[in-house]
């Protein structure tokens, strides 16, 4: 999970390990990025050298940093991560998996990190797209911080929450970069990092669900503050419908996962809330509403084995608002 600052040609050179932190922004003197450079690099990638001058690369990162206090706050916690996940890395416990209570105190502590981040999360503002980018990508930093310095578990344990961690801090890196490129006016460059973004942000539901956490994995189901950015605009009914289909990706991924009921009806109760929360008449509305309806006739009649249809309704909707989501790509 190795990242080194790019400066482009003509930029000058940061101090070694320096990665810019959210809302930096480079100096309007200095010559603009060739298209497609990349401002952070992933040392772990199999090619990890910076790209020739105006050479296209593929991937992902950049930063943006104000003042010479955020630059030292940031080392300090980049340098506190780098501590944190060596405990992980090497925990001085057996290789014997945890116990059960072991692994129900870790998932609680970290449950409660994500549960306060998402709280903060939603009270974003998103007034000023730009601002409200940066505040969500500060917001997923402190939860990662605090989340990698968390007491770990034995070995086992570790190598498994570890893949959730790294997908995790690469929403982080693809909000900044995202942000950067919104800046600096790459449209393109700035719809292809949101996509990324989408990408990181299902494998980190796929990770932490996986190990168990029943709140971590709803920070993927998370939209940025707004996804009318790249475009220019805000539009409410498209940010809730962007919001809806993130929050429909979870929901399927639970309903093929087996989960239980109560979690499912969580879910539901979600993209219900955020349907109305910018309603309009259109395709997207009736179809949510048409699942609301599905689901709750399920959870009325499963006890009636006379009367249930065990949930194909419910199913057949769901994949209605899947294909509404499709069609909106």
């Amino acid at each position: 999970m190795g990242h080194v600052f790019n400066p482009p040609p003509g930029w000058p050179k940061q101090p070694k390990g320096w990665l810019p932190p959210p809302g930096w922004q480079p100096d309007p003197s200095w010559p603009p990025p060739p298209p497609g450079w990349r401002l952070v690099l992933n040392t772990s990638e199999e090619h990890p050298s910076p790209p020739v001058q105006g050479e296209p690369t593929h991937g992902r990162r950049g930063k943006k940093s104000v003042s010479r206090g955020q630059v030292i706050g940031a080392l300090f916690a980049v340098a506190g991560l780098v501590i944190s996940l060596l405990a992980w890395l090497y925990p001085s416990r057996s290789d014997e998996p945890s116990t059960p209570q072991e692994r129900a105190a870790y998932l609680a502590a970290a449950d409660a990190l994500c549960l306060e981040a998402l709280g903060e999360l939603q009270a974003v503002d998103t007034g000023d797209p730009e601002a409200a980018y940066t505040q969500q990508a500060a917001i997923l930093q402190e939860t990662l911080v605090a989340w990698s310095a968390l007491e770990p578990p034995r070995q086992p344990d570790a190598e498994l929450i570890l893949p959730a961690l790294s997908s995790l801090e690469s929403m982080f890196l693809s909000i900044n970069e995202f942000t950067a490129l919104l800046t600096l006016g790459d449209m393109d460059q700035a719809s292809a990092e949101f996509e990324r973004y989408r990408e990181h942000a299902a494998e980190f539901r796929r990770h932490s669900r996986s190990y168990g956490f029943t709140v971590c994995h709803s920070l993927g189901a998370t939209a940025p503050p707004t996804t009318t950015g790249p475009t220019g605009g805000s539009n409410p009914r498209q940010e809730a419908i962007a919001q809806v289909c993130l929050e429909t990706a979870v929901l399927a991924e639970a309903v093929n996962g087996d989960a239980a009921a109560e979690e499912l009806g969580a879910h539901v109760a979600q993209i219900r809330e955020t349907n109305l929360s910018q309603s309009e008449p259109d395709s997207m509305f009736h179809a949510v509403s048409n699942m609301v309806a599905a689901w709750e006739g399920y959870l009325a009649l499963q006890d009636d084995p006379e009367l249930t249809d065990d949930g194909q309704a419910f199913l057949a909707t769901l994949r209605v608002v899947i294909d509404e989501c499709n069609t909106r790509q």
